[in-house]
This record gives structure tokens, sequence and C-alpha cells, in this order.
């Protein structure tokens, strides 16, 4: 024959009573209740004594978990506000930067203007009519001017025909 122990009640200042299932929370002042009532408890109204204990239990480990995850959020908040500034001045830096970079931009067209307008291929091929055109009427000039010498009028002739006709022959093989 099999005797089966029968369950005892609850130890005063214990919280808790085992049943064959598991154990199921209780108020802290359970012991004031008769075994019946506890029984009847644990057994029949099992999810509305959980919900109860848990309701108004003393919660100091979720207190003391939340009020860890309150201070971590503050501190995600300073760091994020600090972000937030350091954004702002990189931003002012970029957009700084940006401005330079046009005034740049805007420079390097100036300078690539003139130097097109003074060094460029049309420009210089003007340049070169024109000091050939200088060269022309110096040259004429030299013809009118009877106050020279022979030799000196020659050497001088010269000089300014070598030049016109170098240039003259640079201007046509340009392109």
């Amino acid at each position: 024959m099999n005797v089966e122990r029968p369950e005892l009640p609850p130890k005063p200042g214990n919280n808790a009573v085992e049943t064959a299932a598991n154990a199921v929370p209780l108020p802290e002042s359970v012991n004031l209740l008769p075994v019946k009532a506890i029984e009847e408890l644990t057994s029949t109204h099992r999810d509305k004594l959980k919900d109860y204990v848990m309701r108004f239990e003393n919660c100091a480990d979720i207190r003391a978990g939340s009020q860890q995850l309150k201070d971590e959020l503050q501190v995600l908040l300073q760091e994020f506000e600090s972000i937030q500034a350091r954004r702002e001045k990189v931003m002012t830096k970029f957009s700084f930067v940006k401005g330079l970079e046009s005034e740049y931009e805007a420079s390097w067209e100036t300078l690539n203007g003139l130097i097109s307008t003074r060094y460029g291929e049309n420009a210089l091929r003007d340049r070169m009519k024109s000091d050939l055109g200088m060269l022309n009427s110096q040259a004429t000039a030299l013809e009118s001017n009877h106050d020279l010498g022979m030799d000196q009028f020659i050497q001088q002739h010269l000089e300014l025909k070598e030049i016109y006709h170098l240039k003259r022959q640079l201007l046509h093989s340009w392109h």
C-alpha cells in the first residue's frame, strides 16, 4: 500500500507554498490566512493570486533595473547632445570650406581666363601679328630716316628684317 504524505501548512515567514505542480508566490502576510484558504488560493485562483502578488509585491529588482535603465538613458541623452554640438561645429566648418571652395573655383576661373586671354593661342598669334606690324613700321621709319650713315642703316635694317622674317616664319608655321 502506497501512502501519500499530506501537505503541511506553510511555515510563518515563508512566502511560497509548494504544490505538486510548482511553487506559487504568495502575499507577504499569508501566514494570517487559514490553511484551507491558502489551498483554495493556490489551486482554484492560481492566476488571480499570481496577478495580485505581482502587483503588490515589493518589486525592488524591477525598480533597480528601471533606475539603471533611466541612468543609461540619461547618459545616452548627454552623449547625443554633445554629438549634436559637435555636429553643428562640423557643419559650420563644412560651410566655411564650401565657401572657400567656391571662392577658389571663382579665382581659378578668373586666373584661367586671364592666362587664356594673355597667353592663349589666339592671343599669342595676335601679339605676333602686332609685333610683325611694329617691326615693319620700324623698318619703314628707318628707311625714311636720312640722318644715319649707310653702314649703320644697313645693319639696323638687316636686324629688323631678320627679326621680322623669323617671327613671320614662326607665325606661318603656328598651325
